[in-house]
């Protein structure tokens, strides 16, 4: 029984799997039928050196009969092992069915051979033979392969086939008695009360000795394969973060050479017409102005490259123990860009909430990165002359925060890919506005990390609506106004 392949199975199937494993290779070596093989030639060759030292040969009939039962029963193993071997192998049966038929299989020989077995004794010495010792095989055998359930019904069936065939001789019910030796006096012990009974009672502890210890070990190597199996899972998961962190790095690797080389190579061409004196006086300070832009916007995206490295690297719960307060850091960001929204004449609103939001589970400094991403995208895809608005509230044990510029806004298919790193909307790219594609990316992640949740709205010249949402870190009364009631969110 395996698991599906995408789930890593749990300790209890890898016992389990390792059970059934073992139990259809056995079925499969045909082990059962070579170790009955194996009894058979030496029962054969028992009775041949019986019948030369003991002349004339005195063993029943039933003797030989019990033998070719057994070997004509091994047969028909022969031909049900083989025949589910063949439907494994073709595929016709799949690997569950496969070890089920193996089970009913393996049951099915184990009884009929305690049986036998049973019959073997019967007809040579019953209980005086001490063959009997050989149910002790069987239960051993039994505990390696089968459930405990099954390995307690096998042993309550040797131990009530032993009972029934002593106290049968006890009560001359089963007549006649068969000596074990018929050369040597008959002393008749199977007439005997208290030779009886301990041959029962030293059968019965013995079967169930072997029992509690064979359970006891197969609990033991179960736990060390449960044990492995999840040290095995822990390796493979510890190889794929590796792997994941590895590639992550690379990756960061090729996109900050490929995000810097467009801005110095722009740089380095413009100051070369610098140096070489091919810029007329009149354009040299806007050219200076372009330089100075070019390296601006090489800052920017080395910034972000940065953050969101970090973020990618740190671990989420960072934040469980984070307790941070939004308003002032809202507050603190907004005053940061407010210069930034002049000097391209956004008007840059602050709307009016509650004064103490509650403290957020986010850590501080991505809280301002989030923020700061929201606000430099709305003022960025915002014209001169248009409004960007903050707001904040509590709703529903949440701190939201909602920033509303009335830029150009985007498509569908752009906001399909919003949060996609490296993904530019064809809008920005059309318009020549500088980014590097991972704004919105880190804000995805922090919102994630401290799981939060984050909302988009836009239509292209309508504007774009961001709601980001954090888990408070007390229960806080919820605002009473909504969005519309502010009045300054829906213009």
């Amino acid at each position: 029984m395996s698991a599906a392949p995408e789930m890593a199975p749990s300790g209890d199937d890898q016992a389990r799997g390792y059970r059934a494993q073992t139990l259809l290779s056995f079925v499969r070596l045909k082990w059962f039928i070579h170790l009955r093989w194996i009894m058979l030639a030496c029962c054969v060759g028992a009775l041949a050196i019986d019948a030369v030292l003991s002349r004339p040969a005195r063993r029943p009939l039933q003797l030989f009969v019990v033998i070719v039962g057994l070997t004509a029963i091994n047969i028909v193993w022969v031909l049900c092992t083989s025949g589910l071997r063949k439907r494994v192998r073709e595929g016709e049966t799949d690997r569950i069915d496969g070890v089920r038929g193996a089970s009913i299989l393996a049951n099915a020989q184990i009884a009929v051979d305690l049986f036998a077995l049973t019959l073997l004794l019967r007809y040579s010495g019953g209980v005086e033979n001490p063959m009997a010792m050989f149910y002790l095989f069987h239960v051993a055998i039994a505990a390696l392969l089968l459930t405990a359930r099954e390995v307690f019904v096998h042993a309550f069936w040797a131990i009530l086939l032993y009972t029934l065939m002593a106290f049968g001789e006890l009560a001359e019910f089963l007549t006649p008695h068969y000596p074990f030796l018929p050369a040597l006096p008959d002393l008749r012990l199977h007439q005997q009360p208290g030779f009886v009974f301990c041959a029962i009672f030293i059968t019965s502890t013995s079967i169930f000795g072997m029992l509690y210890f064979m359970l006891r070990i197969v609990a033991r190597v179960a736990s060390h394969e449960r044990n492995l199996a999840q040290a095995i899972c822990a390796l493979r998961e510890s190889k794929a973060a590796i792997s994941a962190l590895q590639q992550r790095k690379a990756m960061f690797m090729r996109t900050a050479a490929h995000q810097l080389k467009t801005p110095l190579a722009a740089i380095q061409t413009q100051v070369s017409l610098l140096r070489e004196g091919l810029v007329p006086a009149g354009e040299v300070r806007t050219l200076y102005d372009r330089i100075v832009a070019r390296c601006r916007e090489g800052i920017g995206q080395v910034t972000d490259l940065l953050v969101y490295a970090r973020m990618q690297d740190l671990d989420a719960d960072r934040h469980a123990a984070a307790r941070t307060d939004a308003v002032a850091v809202l507050q603190a960001v907004c005053d940061r860009y407010a210069p930034i929204a002049r000097q391209k004449g956004v008007t840059l609103k602050r709307s009016a909430g509650p004064a103490q939001a509650g403290l957020v589970r986010v850590d501080a400094a991505d809280l301002a990165d989030c923020l700061a991403n929201l606000l430099d995208n709305a003022i960025k895809y915002t014209p001169g002359g248009g409004d960007v608005t903050v707001s904040h509230c509590v709703d529903g044990g949440a701190a939201v925060i909602e920033v509303f510029d009335s830029g150009m806004g985007m498509t569908e298919a752009t906001r399909a890919h919003l949060f996609e790193p490296y993904r530019r909307g064809s809008e920005a790219i059309l318009a020549d506005i500088p980014g590097s594609g991972l704004g919105m990316s880190i804000v995805q992640a922090v919102v994630e990390q401290a799981k939060g949740r984050v909302n988009v709205e836009s239509a292209p010249g309508r504007g774009t609506r961001v709601r980001v949402a954090f888990p408070l870190v007390a229960d806080t009364p919820s605002s009473a106004a909504t969005w519309a009631e502010k009045g300054t969110l829906g213009a």
